[in-house]
């Protein structure tokens, strides 16, 4: 990505411009670290996955981030055109716990990049803390990143694995197709 950091600052000014009263916090390497060891303490077995493998951690850290705290997540080159409050309407503002946009449906015309009929987006989206979507999204991530676990110990996901099937947008999917049949 070829990106000048002028650009950078456009889109973090658009979020803190028009949602003055959030706090808007980027996670550096070190600070991941630091917070999922903390966030998790009691759940060994995400902080070890998590450890494991850095190519993985920046799709992990954002599941994470929300699930612990809550809030809103969005990609670093992602630009906030209207504020947050805003993205509910006010009468559902009490009983809606996550929000998730579709990036993707079939119905619109095949992508050729997009597998399978349905894709949700995984560059913003919201959630209250422990949300069950995302309780569910971090668990399911956290067994497919273990099950790609060799003998080393280090997750082998790598050039002949599918990145967006272990921690994109196929994992949301799949995981809030469950809860969506479960939980209507």
């Amino acid at each position: 990505m070829d990106i000048r950091d002028d650009e950078f600052r456009k889109w973090s000014a658009s979020w803190t411009h028009l949602n003055p009263d959030h706090r808007y916090e980027l996670l550096t390497d070190h600070a991941a670290k630091s917070y999922v060891s903390e966030s998790y303490r009691h759940r060994s077995d995400i902080v070890s996955t998590f450890e494991r493998d850095r190519i993985l951690h920046a799709d992990f850290l954002r599941y994470l981030a929300i699930l612990a705290d809550g809030g809103v997540y969005a990609d670093i080159d992602t630009e906030c055109t209207r504020p947050v409050r805003t993205w509910i309407p006010s009468e559902f503002v009490q009983s809606v716990g996550c929000v998730i946009g579709i990036e993707y449906n079939a119905s619109a015309g095949p992508l050729e990049d997009f597998k399978g009929n349905l894709s949700l987006c995984q560059w913003t989206f919201m959630a209250r803390p422990w949300h069950p979507v995302m309780q569910q999204v971090v668990d399911s991530v956290t067994h497919m990143l273990q099950q790609q676990t060799s003998a080393d110990q280090r997750i082998t996901a790598g050039l002949g694995a599918d990145i967006g099937e272990l921690t994109g947008p196929a994992v949301r999917v799949a995981r809030g197709s469950i809860l969506f049949k479960t939980n209507p």
